[in-house]
């Protein structure tokens, strides 16, 4: 491109049909795989339609690899498992276009995508579809396709952020690059074309500074800032930068590349019901995790969870079972834990969702197994406890899986969710992965396994039987629900009376609490508000607050209060400034813990 573009640049929006076959027949062939073994099995990259010209004909779709090729729509159903099927998701070039609504499906869903991605990425910020002519230009799309698919068992991603952001300001985010870190751009409107290579990595190595030069047009984005798993690939040297490549060359970074990511801190899971004698360790455990501290007692085993591997990813430590206990609360509750009620959202490979909390069920212990009587060795290390509670939540549409574990190869359903398992220090031990928890599904069929297995954790050697396949459990992030209280003071005349020789001055303060967070606060919660005046805010006063029996709701408000503060001197010295902070001995957990007060400062 000699000097800008132009609107003839447009891309061409080719649907192009989603070649996902669904099997028929038995109850596991119509679930097909949903998780898309079948797309797994057909193609190499999946290409979202809106990003590039053609298709399943376009120049990212015919360098190689086999594509499926699918609209905004069928993106925007597909779930982690069936990106992560493919061994590159290709966010392409639909030939310089001006700004970013072809990747409005990919920035609208990248919390599903986001985690397939654990494979090599390349992130270009130039638009070589449109410079096709030039022979380094298709070089570059070839090379960055197979460096992004190259990784085994990983899903790798290419994106070309086009022209999207051509005349982009300094310190623009790229919202699309999310899931990968934070990233900011500049446009690069000049047109800079002395592109050089300054990194070294698979596939890409065979490209020079000449491939990547004299475009007319070689850099349209600029990268000035970029997570650190990410290396500097190109530079344009055209461009003053104050970055300095190895080779001592300074340039504006537009080409940037991601060798994979670590290994998974946490497996998948697959559950079966256990039954054994009681431990011989009877004392009481102190458990503290998000939700609650507690001490309880460990009774019967409940469930023996193997490490899983599915289509997607092997099991990173196939050794490291788990082997869960049913608990009671040792100083209250004889049939289990807090039954209260909290709401989480919980982001895992099949989307996202909304979860009700309630009372705790089962403490489970890391776990080496022997299949025998022999001695299975030490247990994991790596591996946090556990502490699950009962969960529910919409079902998920049903999901076929198929997994293999110690005891075989499975194909199930899972439906809804049953559990949540956060991770929990025992004892005033350390959580290794504070991030780390595990949803599990009720699955089915429920197959009896009736095998007797020997487990080993801290509390010592077991003797299980173990029974029906009953959970299947899934590495997920948590984000807790809670409510967020604030105050906020009219902004009217403060009311101020003075009496008396000396003259003593009482200042009245008016205020509403409100709740602005996501999750109500219970009747009969009760936290002080504390209240503030001039001079120097040196009068003060704490009243304390109970919610009524109706509850605070989210979007809520209690009515407005009037509070006279102690006598004093007049507040209006010449200003009046009153203040109110709502929670002040920060009782009530909340989202936001920094929009606690209110001040006003009316002008004498």
């Amino acid at each position: 491109m000699a000097q800008g573009f132009g609107p003839s640049a447009r891309v061409r929006r080719l649907g192009a049909a989603f070649r996902l076959t669904i099997a028929t027949g038995s109850m596991f062939a119509i679930l097909a795989f949903v998780h898309v073994a079948s797309a797994a099995a057909s193609a190499d990259i999946l290409i979202l339609d809106s990003t590039v010209t053609g298709g399943s004909s376009s120049v990212e779709a015919t360098q190689g690899l086999t594509a499926d090729v699918v609209t905004p729509a069928q993106w925007s159903s597909m779930t982690t498992a069936q990106f992560a099927a493919y061994r590159a998701v290709v966010l392409g070039d639909p030939s310089c276009v001006e700004d970013p609504s072809p990747v409005a499906a990919a920035v609208a869903n990248q919390s599903v995508w986001g985690p397939a991605i654990t494979g090599r990425v390349v992130i270009l910020g130039t638009d070589p579809v449109f410079h096709k002519g030039t022979a380094g230009a298709v070089t570059l799309i070839s090379a960055g396709l197979h460096f992004a698919a190259s990784l085994p068992g990983r899903t790798g991603l290419y994106v070309s952020l086009s022209c999207y952001y051509h005349a982009a300001g300094a310190g623009t985010p790229v919202p699309l690059l999310d899931p990968l870190g934070s990233f900011t751009v500049e446009g690069q409107a000049g047109c800079p074309n002395a592109a050089h290579i300054v990194g070294t990595v698979p596939f890409l190595s065979s490209l020079t500074d000449a491939d990547l030069s004299g475009w007319g047009c070689s850099t349209h984005e600029g990268f000035d800032a970029w997570p650190s798993s990410f290396q500097v690939f190109a530079i344009n040297t055209d461009q003053p930068s104050s970055f300095v490549a190895p080779d001592g060359t300074t340039g504006i970074p537009y080409i940037v590349t991601r060798e994979g990511v670590a290994r998974p801190v946490l497996d998948h899971f697959t559950c079966y019901d256990a039954k054994g004698a009681l431990l011989h360790h009877r004392h009481p455990v102190l458990l503290r995790d998000q939700f609650e501290r507690e001490w309880v007692v460990l009774g019967q085993p409940t469930s023996l969870c193997n490490p899983a591997s599915t289509l997607q990813m092997k099991a990173v430590h196939p050794r490291a079972h788990l082997t869960c206990y049913r608990i009671r609360d040792a100083k209250r509750d004889p049939n289990g834990g807090d039954d209260a009620r909290r709401t989480v959202v919980v982001t895992n490979e099949f989307g996202k969702q909304r979860l009700i909390v309630t009372r705790a069920l089962a403490l489970c212990l890391p776990s080496s197994k022997s299949l025998t009587h022999r001695n299975p060795g030490p247990p994991p290390r790596h591996l946090d406890h556990f502490k699950c509670y009962a969960a529910s939540g919409h079902p998920l549409h049903p999901k076929g899986m198929v997994v293999l574990d110690e005891f075989g190869k499975r194909r199930m359903i899972v439906e809804q969710p049953v559990e949540l398992c956060n991770p929990v220090s025992k004892n005033h031990g350390r959580i290794l992965h504070p991030r780390a928890h595990l949803v599990c599904y009720a699955a089915r069929p429920r197959t009896f396994i009736g095998r007797t297995v020997t487990v080993r954790h801290q509390f010592g050697r077991e003797r299980l039987g173990v029974g029906a396949f009953s959970m299947y459990c899934v590495p997920s992030h948590k984000r807790l629900i809670l409510p967020d209280l604030t105050v906020a003071i009219p902004h009217t005349r403060i009311p101020v009376s003075c009496t008396g020789t000396p003259v003593k001055c009482t200042t009245t303060v008016k205020f509403t609490i409100s709740n602005v967070g996501a999750a109500p606060v219970a009747a009969g919660t009760s936290f002080d508000v504390l209240l503030e005046a001039d001079p120097n805010l040196s009068v003060s006063k704490t009243v304390a607050i109970t919610i009524p029996a109706s509850g605070l709701p989210p979007g809520g408000s209690l009515p407005m209060q009037a509070v006279a503060l102690p006598p004093g001197a007049s507040c209006f010295d010449p200003d009046c400034t009153v203040q109110a902070t709502v929670d002040s001995g920060h009782v009530v957990p909340e989202s936001n813990e920094a929009n606690n007060t209110d001040t006003f400062t009316e002008v004498g």
